[in-house]
């Protein structure tokens, strides 16, 4: 064990200063002095806190690699196991470091730590225990401590589905299917309507020249409206067709979080923003669309019609909400 604990403690990496160090430069690499000398004294968790400070300052890869040995040997093997897949799929890492991670440290981190799988659709935001931890689908698994886990999945603050997982160190919890939120049943009916008719020829209602074009420009003017929603509708699917491939190409679903940035996230940027305008405008021309079919519907009952001279003559049956029988209105409009 004394060997083991020898072998990271020469592993550790120290950045070195560049001519264009800042004071934030020079303050991480001093943390990570300190860090290193923690180490070595096998005070592990002032390492971690030191080295976390450093690369929250100064987001390098080799504080990073830093960061997940302290976390790993100060019980911290979950957030060890995120920083360790960050280093190994970054582009500047050291394939000399890449390879004693992968050889020893990696499977290390895994036995010990817990890791939950969710099948979270594209655009659903995961939850765990109410902290989230990003936007859906997850390539990979999520690492978290041992313990019980509420797990939700939101879309647009709408609730799609929760389930209870159990994360057993060193195992993997499969939560594949989450259920989604249960409706409520409708209310029982009071007194409604249950049947009309109207006794009246058809040539005893004749609709004017107004009526006509206005409920005619109405419908068109829905149509249309309705055919701009759905192709903004489409955009915003192919959109979003487009972020997953791009997403599935990114080495994890955190790694546009790295600096500098893994090429790709620029353009998953910019088409999930496309997508959400997309939708927003489909779903904004959708109800303007629904608003227009309404207005027709709504202007055409009750827009005065010119009749004959003669009324007509309407029945109405409802039934009272404590009665099984059935009362007949009859009434003259």
């Amino acid at each position: 064990m004394k060997f083991f604990m020898g072998a990271a403690a020469a592993a550790l990496l120290l950045m070195p200063r560049t001519a264009t160090a800042g004071p934030v430069e020079d303050e991480a690499d001093a943390l990570t002095r300190q860090g290193v000398e923690h180490f070595k004294r096998h005070d592990y968790e002032a390492a971690r806190v030191a080295f976390a400070r450093a690369f929250e300052m100064s987001p390098r890869v080799a504080i990073l690699f830093n960061l997940g040995l302290a976390e790993v040997q100060s019980e911290h093997a979950a957030e060890a196991l995120i920083h360790f897949r960050l280093y190994i799929h970054c582009r500047d890492a050291d394939p000399a470091k890449r390879k004693i991670l992968s050889a020893k440290w990696f499977d290390r981190a895994s036995a010990e730590a817990s890791q939950i799988r969710v099948d979270a659709s594209e655009g659903e935001t995961l939850y765990l225990n109410g902290v989230s931890y990003g936007v859906g689908p997850f390539g990979d698994t999520i690492p978290v401590p041992p313990g019980k886990y509420l797990v939700e999945t939101r879309k647009g603050g709408v609730l799609m589905g929760s389930g209870v997982a159990i994360a057993v160190k060193g195992s993997v919890t499969l939560m594949a299917r989450l259920q989604p939120p249960k409706s409520e049943p409708p209310p029982p009916p009071s007194s409604a309507v249950v049947a009309a008719s109207t006794h009246a020829s058809d040539d005893q209602t004749q609709w004017s020249r107004g009526k006509l074009l206005t409920v005619g420009s109405l419908g068109g003017a829905a149509v249309l409206t309705g055919g701009i929603a759905i192709l903004f509708a489409v955009s915003s699917a192919g959109d979003a067709d487009h972020a997953h491939d791009l997403q599935a190409a990114l080495p994890s679903a955190s790694a546009c979080a790295l600096s500098p940035l893994p090429d790709g996230c620029a353009d998953l940027k910019r088409t999930l923003g496309n997508k959400n305008t997309h939708r927003d405008l489909a779903v904004g021309f959708g109800v303007g669309a629904s608003a227009l079919v309404l207005t027709d519907i709504l202007l055409s009952a009750l827009w005065p019609a010119t009749t004959p001279e003669r009324a007509i003559a309407k029945s109405v049956t409802v039934a009272p909400a404590a009665s099984g029988g059935m009362v007949e209105w009859h009434a003259v409009f």
